[in-house]
Protein backbone atom coordinates (compact mmCIF):
# COMPACT_ATOMS: atom_id res chain seq x y z
CA UNK A 1 0.00 0.00 0.00
CA UNK A 2 1.30 3.47 -0.40
CA UNK A 3 0.75 6.48 2.46
CA UNK A 4 1.29 9.93 1.63
CA UNK A 5 3.14 11.93 3.97
CA UNK A 6 3.81 15.57 4.87
CA UNK A 7 3.40 18.48 6.44
CA UNK A 8 3.10 22.37 6.46
CA UNK A 9 4.48 23.98 9.22
CA UNK A 10 4.74 27.86 9.89
CA UNK A 11 6.47 29.36 12.56
CA UNK A 12 7.29 33.00 13.32
CA UNK A 13 10.31 33.72 14.67
CA UNK A 14 11.45 37.16 16.63
CA UNK A 15 14.57 37.24 15.12
CA UNK A 16 17.28 35.09 14.09
CA UNK A 17 16.66 31.15 15.64
CA UNK A 18 18.26 28.43 15.31
CA UNK A 19 15.99 25.22 14.66
CA UNK A 20 16.82 21.49 14.59
CA UNK A 21 13.98 19.97 12.92
CA UNK A 22 13.71 15.86 13.11
CA UNK A 23 11.24 16.09 9.88
CA UNK A 24 12.26 12.85 7.94
CA UNK A 25 11.72 9.42 7.59
CA UNK A 26 14.30 7.14 9.22
CA UNK A 27 17.11 5.99 7.21
CA UNK A 28 15.76 2.56 7.48
CA UNK A 29 12.90 2.96 5.47
CA UNK A 30 14.38 5.32 2.71
CA UNK A 31 14.21 2.07 0.81
CA UNK A 32 10.23 2.80 0.38
CA UNK A 33 10.26 6.02 -0.95
CA UNK A 34 8.30 6.10 -4.21
CA UNK A 35 8.65 9.88 -4.31
CA UNK A 36 11.59 11.49 -3.26
CA UNK A 37 11.38 13.18 0.62
CA UNK A 38 11.80 17.23 0.10
CA UNK A 39 11.83 19.49 2.76
CA UNK A 40 10.76 22.98 1.45
CA UNK A 41 12.19 26.39 3.43
CA UNK A 42 10.29 29.36 2.44
CA UNK A 43 12.08 31.64 2.79
CA UNK A 44 15.06 29.64 1.63
CA UNK A 45 18.00 29.28 3.84
CA UNK A 46 20.86 27.00 4.19
CA UNK A 47 20.36 23.80 6.19
CA UNK A 48 22.47 21.02 7.17
CA UNK A 49 21.52 17.30 7.42
CA UNK A 50 22.88 14.52 10.07
CA UNK A 51 22.43 11.76 12.09
CA UNK A 52 21.97 11.93 15.86
CA UNK A 53 23.44 9.24 18.33
CA UNK A 54 19.66 7.80 18.01
CA UNK A 55 20.25 7.25 13.63
CA UNK A 56 17.65 9.76 13.24
CA UNK A 57 18.01 12.47 10.54
CA UNK A 58 17.74 16.33 11.48
CA UNK A 59 18.65 19.37 9.97
CA UNK A 60 19.87 22.22 11.32
CA UNK A 61 18.85 25.91 10.07
CA UNK A 62 18.74 29.27 11.18
CA UNK A 63 15.07 30.83 10.52
CA UNK A 64 15.25 34.72 10.19
CA UNK A 65 12.91 36.74 11.63
CA UNK A 66 9.29 36.99 10.87
CA UNK A 67 7.53 33.98 9.62
CA UNK A 68 8.88 30.45 8.14
CA UNK A 69 7.51 27.81 6.28
CA UNK A 70 8.36 24.03 6.00
CA UNK A 71 6.52 21.69 3.87
CA UNK A 72 7.18 18.18 2.21
CA UNK A 73 4.83 16.08 0.49
CA UNK A 74 5.98 12.45 -0.13
CA UNK A 75 4.81 8.53 -1.00
CA UNK A 76 5.96 5.54 1.24
CA UNK A 77 5.41 2.02 0.55
CA UNK A 78 4.18 -0.07 3.00
CA UNK A 79 3.17 -3.70 3.86
CA UNK A 80 0.18 -2.35 5.95
CA UNK A 81 1.54 -4.81 8.72
CA UNK A 82 1.85 -3.46 12.38
CA UNK A 83 5.94 -3.46 13.82
CA UNK A 84 6.77 -6.27 15.74
CA UNK A 85 6.82 -5.48 19.28
CA UNK A 86 10.12 -5.60 21.18
CA UNK A 87 8.84 -8.97 23.72
CA UNK A 88 11.59 -7.88 26.14
CA UNK A 89 10.64 -4.00 26.42
CA UNK A 90 9.76 -2.15 29.28
CA UNK A 91 7.80 0.58 30.10
CA UNK A 92 8.34 2.40 33.33
CA UNK A 93 5.28 4.81 34.03
CA UNK A 94 6.66 8.46 33.72
CA UNK A 95 6.14 9.17 37.44
CA UNK A 96 8.65 6.47 38.30
CA UNK A 97 11.35 7.64 36.28
CA UNK A 98 13.75 10.28 38.71
CA UNK A 99 13.71 13.91 37.40
CA UNK A 100 17.76 13.58 36.81
CA UNK A 101 17.33 11.21 34.44
CA UNK A 102 14.80 12.60 32.20
CA UNK A 103 16.50 16.19 32.09
CA UNK A 104 19.81 15.14 32.29
CA UNK A 105 20.29 12.37 30.01
CA UNK A 106 17.69 12.24 27.73
CA UNK A 107 16.91 16.23 26.74
CA UNK A 108 20.43 17.89 28.13
CA UNK A 109 22.61 15.01 27.40
CA UNK A 110 21.25 15.31 23.53
CA UNK A 111 22.11 19.12 23.92
CA UNK A 112 25.08 18.82 25.26
CA UNK A 113 26.30 16.96 22.47
CA UNK A 114 25.50 19.41 19.57
CA UNK A 115 25.38 22.16 21.18
CA UNK A 116 29.47 23.06 20.63
CA UNK A 117 28.73 21.61 17.41
CA UNK A 118 26.32 24.94 16.99
CA UNK A 119 28.72 27.61 17.12
CA UNK A 120 31.00 28.05 14.09
CA UNK A 121 34.76 27.21 15.03
CA UNK A 122 35.88 30.55 14.48
CA UNK A 123 33.29 31.87 16.69
CA UNK A 124 34.96 33.44 20.40
CA UNK A 125 31.12 32.98 21.83
CA UNK A 126 31.64 29.40 21.51
CA UNK A 127 32.75 28.51 25.51
CA UNK A 128 30.54 30.85 26.25
CA UNK A 129 27.08 28.92 24.69
CA UNK A 130 29.01 25.58 25.82
CA UNK A 131 28.86 26.70 29.66
CA UNK A 132 25.65 28.39 29.18
CA UNK A 133 23.97 25.88 27.98
CA UNK A 134 25.25 23.29 30.59
CA UNK A 135 24.35 25.63 33.73
CA UNK A 136 21.36 25.88 32.32
CA UNK A 137 20.65 22.05 32.01
CA UNK A 138 21.89 21.78 35.78
CA UNK A 139 20.06 24.30 37.06
CA UNK A 140 16.61 23.12 35.61
CA UNK A 141 16.88 19.47 36.99
CA UNK A 142 17.60 20.71 40.20
CA UNK A 143 14.54 22.98 40.03
CA UNK A 144 12.10 20.28 38.81
CA UNK A 145 14.07 17.53 41.42
CA UNK A 146 12.69 20.31 43.95
CA UNK A 147 16.10 20.71 45.04
CA UNK A 148 16.93 25.07 44.35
Amino acid sequence: MHIRVGYDIVHECAGPTPMMLMLNLRPERQVDLVTPETLRIDPPVPARQYADRFGNICTRIVAPAGPIRLTADFIVSDDGLPDRPGTDAIQHPVQDLPITFIMRNDLWGVISARRADAVSGGDKAGPFVFNLTRNAGDEIAKRLAGNP
